[in-house]
């Protein structure tokens, strides 16, 4: 798979299959995270891998999942099986969120190319989540949900509204802007 079909395909999923991503896989997503193109090459993101259910019930019960579907639910059976956590030191770089950006989508990008779905939320709860996965020193800032996609989300022209909803099925849709929306044109045509 190349980059152009990694972008299109990768979606925020919010819902997984129960099967469990090798740890292999996981340290391999991380190597490759860790190249994200840095501000100043500060490198300020540290990465944490979280792949036992108790550990990943206590990642999933600290986030805010679906936050435009007050009445979205995702079973046990279908949280993620794994996930990646961005790190800040105690002191947070002022580079942090740029290169938080940077890391995360290096690994969703990453993992689309293994063939894993993936969804990266901010930590709200983070003081919780520290002391149950020892991670003294550090504040978990986002997560990189990962797993087998249960469901499909699907891009549409975006009209009025940013929110995304779910289709009978259970499936995402997930309004985005056109190119020529976005685009600006400046001295260059």
């Amino acid at each position: 798979m190349n980059v152009s079909d990694s972008i299109l395909k990768r979606r925020s999923i919010r819902k997984f299959q129960s099967i469990p991503v090798a740890k292999e896989v996981l340290e391999k997503l991380v190597s490759l995270g860790r190249l994200y193109a840095s501000a100043a090459n500060a490198q300020p993101v540290r990465f944490a891998i979280v792949n036992k259910k108790e550990n990943c019930d206590v990642v999933f019960e600290n986030l805010n999942w679906a936050m435009f579907l007050p009445d979205f639910t995702i079973e046990e059976k279908s949280r993620p099986t794994a996930y990646i956590l961005l790190l800040s030191e105690k002191e947070k770089s002022s580079f942090f969120e740029f290169d938080a950006g940077a890391a995360a989508t290096t690994v969703m990008l990453a993992a689309e190319e293994e063939g894993l779905s993936s969804c990266c939320l901010k930590i709200p709860r983070q003081d919780e989540m520290k002391k149950v996965l020892g991670l003294e020193g550090y504040v978990p800032v986002y997560a990189i949900a990962l797993g087998q996609g249960a469901i499909q989300s699907t891009v549409i022209p975006r009209e009025e509204s940013q929110k995304y909803s779910v289709d009978p099925q259970g499936n995402f849709i997930v309004p985005k802007f056109r190119t020529e929306e976005v685009l600006i044109w400046s001295d260059c045509k």
